[in-house]
Order: C-alpha cells, then sequence, then structure tokens
C-alpha cells in the first residue's frame, strides 16, 4: 500500500520507534500466558500509527501466542505535564492480539479530550501497568 500524501496518519509500514519499543518493553514485562511469545514479535515487528492518539497497529511473524484475552496486558496514565494532585483522565494504553500475534497498541484517553502528553514520551515511571 502506498501512502497517500494528503493523510499524515497513512504511513508505510516500518521498524518500531525506539519509543514505541520502550513502551512495549514495559507493557511486556508483566508476566502473563503468551508474554515471551509476543515480546518475541516485537523484537522484528513492522508498525504504522493509525490515529492521532498515538495507536499502533503491527505486523508481526511468528511465534504464535497464546493469551487467554484479546487485551492480555494494559497501562494507563495521567501526567499531562500539570504537576501533581489534580484529578485528570486517564490516557489507555491496550495491548490487543489477534490470532496470536500483536495487533495494535490502542491508545484513547477516558474522557475523549485531546491527548496533551503522547504516550511514547511520557516518563516510564507515570505508566501503571497491569494484565487482565
Amino acid at each position: 500500500m502506498v501512502a497517500d500524501s494528503n493523510n499524515p496518519l497513512d504511513e508505510p509500514w516500518r521498524a518500531l520507534r525506539p519509543e514505541e519499543v520502550a513502551v512495549l518493553g514495559l507493557l511486556l514485562a508483566t508476566n502473563f500466558p503468551g508474554r515471551s511469545e509476543l515480546a518475541a514479535q516485537a523484537r522484528s515487528a513492522l508498525a504504522r500509527r493509525i490515529d492521532r492518539e498515538g495507536s499502533v497497529r503491527f505486523q508481526t511473524n511468528k511465534p504464535q501466542a497464546e493469551v487467554r484475552e484479546r487485551v492480555p496486558v494494559e497501562g494507563y496514565y495521567h501526567y499531562d505535564g500539570s504537576g501533581p494532585g489534580l484529578h485528570r483522565p486517564a490516557i489507555n494504553l491496550l495491548l490487543h492480539v489477534v490470532d496470536g500475534r500483536l495487533h495494535e497498541l490502542e491508545v484513547y484517553k477516558d474522557d475523549g479530550s485531546a491527548i496533551l502528553i503522547d504516550p511514547f514520551v511520557v516518563p516510564l515511571a507515570e505508566i501503571e501497568v497491569f494484565t487482565n
């Protein structure tokens, strides 16, 4: 597929960027069934951004992972650079697995408002991770 130069989100498949590798590494550091296979897939995955919130779609190779849930691991953060102590909607990071393959890292904010700090630049220590 050729990228449409009029749509900045219609990019060609590419190697993961270092900041994407870091976020995936954080999510895949949590122990859950299929984690090792997903980590192996991530090492050779191709990616492309699919929306303005930061969601990324993946193309991967084997080994196929056996996971219990479509979203076996997820994370969230509240960081927006405005300082501690303020109630803010969460920015969620859901790792989707389809047919045993990394499929998408979905990014969205609870209230649908603009995400001020991209998930790939937020300090990793700000992201809480849990398995499903």
